[in-house]
């Protein structure tokens, strides 16, 4: 005997909130367990700057070489002004 698939109407919107609400619940505390997710204020992590000097994919979306091969991106056009 194999799989037998039945016709059902699709689901609602509220079925579909439920569905993303609960993955949405599983998925933070997943993440919280693991240590993964920063819960301080964002005023307290507002000081925390990258710099492209930091940051080596800054650096390699900026036109200077990346750490893999890429498309080309001329400096002028970097946002940050590198």
């Amino acid at each position: 005997m194999g799989v037998r698939f039945h016709d059902a109407p699709p689901p609602s919107k509220d079925d579909v909130s439920e569905v993303a609400r609960r993955v949405r619940e599983r998925a933070l505390l997943w993440l919280r367990r693991r240590g993964y997710l920063d819960e301080r204020a964002a005023e307290e992590r507002s000081d925390e700057t990258i710099t492209a000097v930091d940051d080596p994919r800054a650096r390699g979306s900026c036109g200077t070489a990346p750490a893999r091969p890429s498309h080309s991106i001329e400096s002028s056009s970097c946002p940050m002004g590198v």
